[in-house]
């Protein structure tokens, strides 16, 4: 997992408890550097233009730095996982995209 040059970097490291009402809502965004996380319950999809990144509950995954993606919250059970996000601090750690998800995650 590349990460992007900077002269310095920030870690961004939180905790998500979300359920499936959250996929009402446009999360189509992207983070200046990868971000990884940890599912501790649930599942969850992350839609990427080239593919999807599934994770359950005891797995990991990550998606690549300025790459436009969503998520979805897979199942009727919430999902919480712990995400860590390393970019350069002089850039915002997530921006909102106008990308248009195909609705992989849902095939």
């Amino acid at each position: 997992m590349p990460v992007p040059s900077a002269p310095s970097y920030e870690m961004v490291v939180a905790e998500a408890d979300l359920g499936p009402e959250i996929n009402a809502l446009p999360l189509q965004h992207k983070h200046s550097g990868p971000e990884i996380w940890y599912v501790f319950t649930g599942e969850q999809c992350v839609e990427l233009p080239d593919r999807v990144v599934r994770a359950r509950a005891g797995e990991g995954a990550f998606a690549p730095g300025d790459t436009p993606m969503t998520l979805k919250i897979m199942g009727k059970s919430k999902r919480d996982a712990l995400f860590i996000i390393l970019h350069d601090p002089a850039l915002p750690y997530t921006t909102h995209v106008d990308w248009q998800p195909t609705g992989a995650c849902q095939k």
